[in-house]
């Protein structure tokens, strides 16, 4: 058989396992991630807000499968009544838009957030190769699911063969469904691939690039899973046992779009993860006279200057830690890595200074006891 069985012959128990274990993973990583965001770095970007709405579209279409399976779908369609299996499919082909939009919605959100990383050189190459990668996944979902709702006429003769009709488009569909995994599977292995463009060319251990690689590159598990989810499409035009054999797709379906959802989540869990093993990445702060340094594991040293309240500096470390700041309003942009000098790198990173009343003072006590030790009259 070409779905995978549980007890019985009921592939619908899998499905519900895989599922559901993948959208309790899924809702923890997601809520680190708004946990980072709003409490951590204190600033919630676009990439947040699409991951937000990939994860409501997962609760729709993980709602619709559960339905699905409630009505039979994962069972030998001749151990169902009709009715069942009516409704089995209906629910099954209901949750087709939300999973394929899931899809297409969190990986422009990975484009989004990976548009805020820029390489030494072709930056806005780059940048373009990357939003058209996105773009095309996002116009073949929306191709796909016409494809899907025009192969019969009329639609609910989709699910219920007993209404008079005509399903002329069915292997429209199925070729239609074959160009849309291969598009799939190439949109996730080419963005979990294109971090490694950027960070393998930063000044810094191996190890350390090979970590930030695995990290970024969780996306390849996506494009394996889109690649099992297009062998298994075939099964839409030939099968006499639909409600079983479809199981099959709707597993491998539902992996990518959880795997798609965690590949763009865990990334930015960084923040989070640092500031509950309250280790926050063996950073350690000092004063010097009248600027504060911060040394991050000896690799680069990043200085400022005093920032007015409510403001976000802006770092920029070279190769040798030569350190360079700016202003900015607290809703800049992150950029991690641009341009520096002649075929230079630069790690550009938004570091918010909360400048509350108390540590104010203790700051400009330090500054005039360094400055009465030295004999300076003020700081």
């Amino acid at each position: 058989m070409s779905s995978p069985t549980g007890p019985s012959g009921n592939a619908g128990i899998v499905l519900v396992a895989v599922s559901w274990t993948f959208f309790a993973v899924s809702f923890v990583v997601v809520c680190l991630r708004f946990y980072a965001d709003i409490f951590v770095i204190h600033l919630v970007r676009t990439d947040s807000y699409l991951t937000f709405l990939t994860f409501l579209l997962v609760i729709v279409s993980q709602v619709f499968t559960q339905i699905s399976v409630h009505y039979g779908m994962g069972t030998h369609i001749d151990a169902l009544t009709p009715n069942a299996i009516v409704l089995a499919l209906k629910y099954c082909w209901v949750a087709q838009p939300f999973q394929l939009l899931a899809l297409a919605v969190g990986k422009i959100a990975a484009v989004t957030y990976l548009a805020t990383f820029r390489g030494p050189r072709n930056a806005n190459i780059k940048l373009t190769l990357l939003w058209i990668v996105g773009l095309v996944q996002l116009f073949s979902c929306i191709v796909i699911l016409g494809f899907i709702y025009s192969q019969c006429s009329p639609m609910p003769k989709l699910w219920n063969e007993e209404i008079p009709g005509t399903c002329n488009g069915r292997t429209r569909n199925v070729y239609m469904a074959y160009l849309d995994g291969s598009l799939s599977a190439f949109s996730n292995l080419f963005l979990s691939l294109y971090p490694t463009l950027i960070f393998w060319n930063l000044q810094m251990r191996t190890s350390k690039k090979v970590a930030l690689c695995l990290l970024f590159g969780t996306g390849v598990v996506a494009a394996i899973c889109a690649v099992f989810k297009t062998t298994k499409v075939s099964t839409l035009g030939k099968t006499t046992d639909i409600t079983y054999d479809m199981t099959g797709l709707m597993v491998w379906t539902a992996v990518e779009q959880y795997t798609v959802l965690l590949a763009g989540s865990i990334p930015p869990l960084r923040p989070a993860i640092n500031e509950i093993s309250k280790k926050a990445s063996n950073t350690t702060y000092y004063l010097s006279r009248a600027t504060k340094t911060l040394r991050l594991d000896d690799e680069a040293t990043l200085t400022s200057s005093t920032v007015p309240p409510g403001h976000t500096s802006a770092y920029t470390v070279g190769a040798k830690g030569r350190p360079n700041a700016f202003h900015a309003k607290r809703d800049s942009t992150e950029n991690f890595l641009s341009d520096m000098g002649e075929g230079g790198i630069m790690m550009t990173t938004n570091i918010e200074v909360e400048r509350n009343r108390v540590y104010a003072q203790r700051l400009n006590a330090s500054r005039d006891l360094m400055a009465a030790r030295e004999g300076v009259g003020g700081v």
